[in-house]
């Protein structure tokens, strides 16, 4: 009799052993997103807050721009400009950031013409990169630039080839939901331009300004 209640010691002690044992410690699968430092428990998003995956950032805001024509003889002018930027892409690296981006300064040009309108416009690519936790960002669009000068019906009265400017920006966002992103920056842009004709003058504008932004990411 002693040998089964010795065997039924011996199972009972250790179905209790199982019953107290710790889980087992999962190991996050490796190549997948970690989590950053102080994430919630159980929090299914781990880039909240982050920059990672697709982006898109439009700015809006007004400065200043000067324009002068190389050699001398056309007429130069300097004036306050309104500003637009739209730029789409995605993150290279976390808080390296590539994109298409695509920019306008507008400024009235009375000095050209009555009623006229000087514009830059451009295409390029916009390198962005964000120090974080600050959330700080600095950004350059090499580009492909165009200058126009429409009169108030916004017909086209001149128009320069293609040329080579870039764009500069240094700002902060503050985050106001999981991926949206509110800021303010200043930057400042280049752009030069030879008119249509070979004997005419090349234009050389450089400009700044203040912008509010407004990025997804």
């Amino acid at each position: 009799m002693r040998a089964p209640l010795v065997v039924l010691c011996i199972l009972a002690l250790q179905a209790r052993a199982q019953e107290t044992a710790a889980p087992p410690v999962l190991e996050a699968p490796t190549g997948e997103v970690q989590p950053p430092p102080g994430a919630r428990p159980g929090q299914a998003d781990w880039t909240l807050h982050r920059h990672l995956g697709g982006f898109f950032r439009m700015t809006l805001g007004g400065g200043y721009l000067s324009t002068t024509p190389s050699p001398s003889g056309a007429a130069s002018f300097s004036s306050g400009a309104a500003t637009l930027s739209v730029a789409a892409g995605g993150a290279v690296a976390e808080d390296w950031i590539l994109a298409a981006d695509t920019w306008v300064y507008a400024a009235p040009a009375s000095k050209l013409g009555k009623d006229w309108t000087f514009g830059v416009s451009a295409l390029g690519l916009n390198i962005t990169h964000y120090f974080m936790p600050a959330n700080v960002f600095i950004a350059f669009v090499p580009a492909v630039t165009l200058v126009t000068v429409s009169d108030r019906n916004d017909e086209t009265v001149r128009e320069t080839q293609a040329g080579f400017g870039a764009r500069f920006s240094l700002g902060k966002e503050w985050w106001v939901g999981d991926h949206w992103g509110i800021g303010l920056a200043v930057e400042g842009f280049f752009a030069s331009n030879h008119e249509q004709a070979s004997a005419q003058p090349v234009w050389t504008t450089i400009g700044g300004s203040v912008v509010f932004s407004a990025t997804y990411n």
